[in-house]
């Protein structure tokens, strides 16, 4: 009974030293003594150390989040990145790439909000979203939002496996992950899952300027696990003068314990396709296409490879760029890693030294 109550009573303390913050060098000694005395085995420090730990990770994901009664709750998050960059033709930069703050809120089981804010941008508010979860098989959420297309387009800056986006994802969307404000139907049905929505067209945080509005979606297959392939498209119009988007796509990816392999090919037939070439008015038979493997050697270090193209025209007016990326990922914490690539351009028209070196900081809470 006694050793019982001695247990207990150095669990308590030893929650109560952790909460002020202790080193954990006098914890380490402080555990020692103890079970040199007897009062404790090796076996209840190891569940002691683990239950502990839990409870710390537990409440410091709760030290931002706000709860109003039982049914409704909010959680601040974001994430910054941080790059230096090297390039053959241009200028060395160090560069704070993104810095956003997220909102998420629960309002009961069904409804869920979210918002993000990027702060290096002019315009900041990059999300604001409603959602309404009726089952598995079918969600709405309303508001602006990243527009369903592809694989790449959805995903968060933070999670791309290289640095920056691949070329046809930031020609087409100007820039990355593109966003407009509307309403989007998602859900799951067997191995099957899929996204629509109904847009103005025009983009994040601009009014519609025509009638017409845009419709983007995708179907995705997960036969087995670690394994999707989905099909994508999208058709609208933007501008008083109402050019014409229309896109399809098609992407894969497969996750098999260390290896990850992710591609997507897109094909567009935009009334403008960059700003390179914006001054054109008439359709241009765009395409790009990407592949990227990542290898995890140990659990926190991740070589990666990429091989990407665009081409503004397949007619052969422009050219395409091809990019030869070789990189590494280094997790070296839990919501932080450090990503280093070195890409090699090849430009089928006009070829220019512009080879770029680029190292990116990146930081969760």
């Amino acid at each position: 009974m006694r050793t019982r109550f001695c247990v207990v009573f150095m669990v308590v303390l030893y929650i109560f030293l952790s909460e002020l913050a202790f080193a954990d060098t006098e914890m380490e000694l402080l555990l020692e003594l103890l079970a040199k005395k007897g009062v404790i085995t090796e076996e209840e420090i190891k569940s002691l150390k683990a239950e502990v730990k839990r409870k710390m990770i537990e409440r410091q994901r709760d030290a931002l989040e706000l709860k109003l009664g039982k049914e409704v709750r909010f959680k601040v998050s974001g994430f910054g990145q941080v790059r230096y960059q090297y390039s053959e033709n241009a200028v060395d930069d160090f560069d704070v790439s993104r810095a956003r703050i997220k909102i998420n809120g629960k309002l009961g089981d069904r409804i869920s909000l979210f918002s993000q804010l990027d702060t290096t941008l002019d315009n900041i508010l990059c999300d604001y979203w409603i959602q309404f979860d009726y089952s598995r098989y079918i969600s709405l959420r309303v508001g602006q939002f990243c527009i369903p297309f592809g694989w790449q387009t959805p995903i968060s800056p933070y999670n791309l496996l290289t640095v920056d986006y691949s070329q046809v994802i930031s020609n087409l969307n100007g820039g990355g992950d593109l966003r407009d404000q509307g309403l989007m139907f998602s859900g799951e049905v067997g191995y099957l899952n899929y996204v629509l929505a109904v847009t103005n067209g025009e983009g994040r945080n601009e009014s519609d300027e025509n009638d017409q509005k845009a419709f983007v979606g995708r179907v995705g297959l997960r036969p087995i696990k670690g394994f999707e392939w989905g099909v994508s498209g999208y058709y609208g119009d933007r501008g008083q003068t109402r050019y014409t988007r229309k896109r399809i796509g098609t992407d894969i990816r497969y996750n098999y314990g260390v290896l990850l392999l992710q591609g997507e090919y897109i094909h567009s037939d935009d009334d403008t396709i960059n700003t390179a070439i914006e001054s054109e008015s008439h359709t241009l038979p765009g395409e790009g296409y990407f592949i990227e493997v990542g290898y995890k050697i140990i659990p926190t270090i991740q070589p990666v490879m990429k091989y990407d193209v665009w081409d503004p025209d397949v007619k052969g007016n422009y050219g395409k760029t091809v990019i030869y990326g070789v990189g590494l990922n280094w997790y070296f914490a839990k919501q932080s890693k450090l990503q280093a690539i070195y890409e090699i351009k090849r430009e089928e028209h006009n070829e220019i030294d512009n080879d770029v070196f680029i190292v990116q900081l990146g930081v969760n809470f």
